[in-house]
């Protein structure tokens, strides 16, 4: 199928032109579309058949048969258990897979892509994870998010709602339109797909009422098909995560050589190869003894096509269905597929926040030095049997993301809403060290978003005729007019600028005389180690420039 087609597929518009044109062109769906069209009528079951209807009626207009697509991609007679069980290549070829690799890889993406599945059980917590992501990138307008999804209506409210105080407002059908430059894209996947997977998919588990089953945790062996071609580096998240680091710093720890990148975890628990596996003869295709976590990896998808990882997953998922092998779901079989991962620092995934007993200093001196925090286990921050059965420490570290919302807001989700109210009326030590380093993250946003100059406050002094202050990629740039110098050649020599003891004012001396010191108060936090300032005596000017910390300064 040629690219255009693809791109095709992919764009769905849901506009009231686009309705109409399938409305004229398919007779035997009026009365279904006619529905969709009337939105305040529908439930949100019709809103989501509806929408894989749309779908695949484009996909009938480009003259594409979906299922014929589908097995085109995903089927392949080489996919036996022996091609499993075999590793990617032979030792003598490891050197030249790995330069395979780096020539497949020889690509820069524009963007931090990140990818981001689930259903409408979990658009809530989608939205806090978007939100955590963009408030610690420090470059956070290179982000882009692809979001798999069954409605992205739902899904949208949920995240403006959670997100209204962030500039990230775009218009739905932009973010449908994979097409449109947005920093949100939804991918909603045609029903075939999803009938496909829940066809195959199998899940051993003695807690399974408990765990990921829905066929959006299994939508990942697809991902190589519904992203777009023009991206080669990704990060899959599942949606009970935070992420308190800078997301563009894991981004760019996987190299051209890499496949893909994982976290083994170490506390509160490894995950032990005996208690996942098994088949023993499987077992021998993970002689580290322990499997990584699946909930955040990195890939390349080039290198992962290349290896065919997606149709060796889905072939075992079907084995596993008819001969049980592995306990779980998408995480045993990435385990076995994935040969030879790069190993990432485990600040990168730490798990075990929702395992109720699992608390212990250990654990609270991992997850405060933690760049992303992972809610592993039953007991979800959002749903109520997470009461009693998490740490209060790490519930505060994802209720902090809804602290600038009013509850009121919220009530359409009780417990969250009460949670919030009654974290916020303890306002233990903890929270609010969390809640004053929240407030500056956001007030950095605020300020990186904003295109124009802003004033500063500064005391009155007729020397001054002018300030203005700006942050472009990361760093704070401020820059004061001076009517005159009383001894001008002096400046260079005597110019320095120092932080205050509270790191929030600028001291800006031009002489040795104190009355030529200049105070200007600070907004943000900076590295005090990155201070420069310049003199420009034409002008008669006086620059400053540091690096802006994405953090509080303790």
């Amino acid at each position: 199928m040629d690219k255009l087609k693809g791109k095709k597929l992919k764009r769905i518009n849901y506009s009231s032109e686009a309705l109409s044109s399938i409305h004229t062109d398919n007779n035997s769906n009026n009365n279904e579309i006619k529905d969709y069209n009337d939105n305040a009528k529908q439930s949100n079951d019709t809103i989501e058949k509806n929408l894989h209807n749309v779908a695949d009626n484009l996909k009938k207009e480009l003259g594409l048969n979906v299922t014929d697509e589908i097995n085109e991609k995903n089927d392949s007679p080489n996919n036996n258990e022996n091609e499993l069980l075999s590793d990617d290549c032979e030792d003598n070829d490891l050197d030249n897979l790995k330069e395979k690799l780096i020539e497949l890889n020889n690509f820069r993406d524009e963007n931090i892509n990140i990818v981001i599945s689930g259903d409408c059980n979990v658009s809530f917590s989608i939205g806090v994870l978007l939100k955590s992501i963009i408030l610690n990138c420090t470059n956070y307008k290179r982000l882009k998010f692809f979001i798999i999804c069954d409605n992205p209506y739902y899904l949208d409210f949920s995240i403006n709602l959670i997100c209204k105080n962030l500039t990230i407002l775009e218009d739905l059908n932009d973010r449908i339109n994979i097409n449109v430059n947005t920093l949100i894209n939804y991918i909603i996947p045609c029903e075939e797909v999803l009938e496909r997977i829940c066809n195959i998919k199998s899940f051993y588990s003695k807690d399974i009422h408990d765990k990921p089953t829905s066929d959006f945790n299994f939508i990942r062996f697809y991902f190589d098909k519904l992203l777009p071609n023009d991206i080669n580096k990704c990060i899959y998240l599942d949606c009970d995560i935070i992420v308190k680091g800078d997301i563009e710093i894991l981004f760019n720890l996987l190299g051209n050589e890499d496949v893909i990148g994982v976290v083994y975890p170490i506390i509160p628990y490894k995950l032990d190869v005996n208690d996942w596996i098994i088949s023993k003869k499987y077992r021998k295709l993970l002689p580290k003894g322990i499997l990584f976590n699946a909930g955040m990896y990195i890939f390349n998808i080039r290198s992962w096509k290349y290896l065919r990882y997606s149709e060796k997953c889905l072939e075992l998922v079907k084995i596993n269905k008819e001969n049980k092998i592995y306990e779980g779901g998408t995480q045993s079989v990435m385990n076995l597929i994935c040969k030879n991962p790069k190993e990432i620092d485990i600040s990168w995934n730490q798990t075990g926040l929702s395992e109720g007993n699992y608390c212990n200093k250990d654990l609270n001196d991992y997850v405060s030095n933690a760049n992303i925090i992972h809610f592993t286990g039953f007991y979800k921050p959002w749903l109520k049997k997470s009461s009693n059965n998490i740490d209060i420490r790490y519930l505060e570290e994802w209720y902090v993301y809804l602290s600038d919302l009013n509850p009121r807001f919220l009530k359409y989700i009780p417990f969250v809403s009460e949670t919030l109210i009654n974290i916020i009326k303890e306002r233990s030590s903890n929270f609010i060290k969390l809640y004053n380093n929240y407030k500056l993250k956001l007030k950095y946003h605020l300020i990186c978003a904003s295109d124009n100059k802003l004033n500063l406050d500064v005391k009155a002094r007729k020397e001054i005729s002018d300030i203005s202050q700006v942050v472009e990629d990361g760093k704070l740039i401020i820059k004061l007019f001076f009517n005159d110098f009383k001894n001008m050649d002096d400046v260079p020599k005597y110019l320095s600028v120092n932080l205050n003891d509270t790191f929030d004012k600028f001291e800006v001396k031009t002489s040795n005389k104190e009355e030529d010191i200049f105070e200007i108060d600070l907004n943000i936090s900076i590295d005090k180690s990155t201070i420069k300032a310049k003199f420009n005596k034409r002008r008669k000017t006086v620059t400053i420039m540091a690096l802006v910390k994405n953090e509080n300064i303790l």
